[in-house]
């Protein structure tokens, strides 16, 4: 059993392996509500040499009666309410973390539309009833121990343990858009509260399409790329509200 001494012990946890922080929307109460209570849930947890975690597992049942409030959620390149709504930015500030700290993934899944607070390419969603989890295991040598926060428009998570890559090893990841998938027609929502000639992005729409992520490490003078996920994104449409009514 891992003790809160253990957990403060600075020999033990004294390197941050990697650390990655989203924005997000802080008036909207109900997905600020989700976003904080799923990093409360991972917040602390620590995993021995070998031991692998589930995003899943850790948060819970995503219900109301866990906590959970509506928030925005994409469907059909378009956001709409739903129980938990947000949650999977915390799993996907925390896949970017886990990227940079090299632990190894054994499951990660792309939304279907792009997210909005991360490149495409990085995000990892998760979907229980779906079976869309976020999972991977602890390939040091050492425990490690996340933190992870979500306040007041930031969410972070960062991954502490002991640090045995060298110093001059550096690591880097980029996106390539490998198949393009332009946006399709703007949706028209006509509103006669509203004059002839008014005309208001409700929603941006983005391209999709396949978009391969690429580890870059450089080290000794050697540079290594490899490629670690292949994404497919739908593309939505930009949602426009027109007026029909009088001036």
């Amino acid at each position: 059993v891992t003790t809160v001494a253990q957990l403060m012990d600075p020999e033990i946890f004294k390197d941050v392996l990697g650390a990655y922080q989203t924005t997000y929307d802080p008036r909207q109460s109900g997905r600020s509500r989700n976003l904080s209570l799923a990093a409360e849930k991972i917040n602390g947890i620590i995993l021995q040499p070998g031991e692998a975690f589930s995003f899943n597992a850790a948060v819970g049942p995503v219900t109301a009666e866990e906590g959970y409030q509506e928030g925005s959620v994409l469907v059909n390149g378009q956001y709409v309410p739903g129980v938990g709504g947000g949650i999977c930015q915390i799993s996907t500030t925390l896949y970017a973390a886990v990227l940079k700290s090299e632990l190894t993934v054994t499951e990660r899944h792309n939304h279907g539309f792009p997210a909005s607070y991360i490149p495409m390419g990085l995000d990892a969603a998760v979907a229980a009833e779906a079976g869309l989890d976020f999972c991977f295991f602890n390939n040091t040598e050492f425990p490690i121990c996340l933190w992870a926060y979500a306040d007041d428009g930031f969410a972070e998570v960062r991954i502490y343990g002991t640090e045995v890559r060298k110093p001059e090893r550096q690591l880097s990841f980029y996106t390539e858009m490998a198949v393009r998938e332009e946006k399709p027609e703007p949706v028209i929502q006509l509103d006669a509260s509203k004059p002839i000639g008014y005309r208001c992005v409700l929603q941006e729409g983005r391209q999709g399409g396949r978009v391969d992520t690429y580890r870059q490490i450089t080290e000794n003078g050697t540079e290594k790329v490899e490629r670690i996920s292949v994404s497919y994104y739908k593309s939505s449409a930009d949602w426009i509200c027109v007026g029909t009514g009088e001036r």
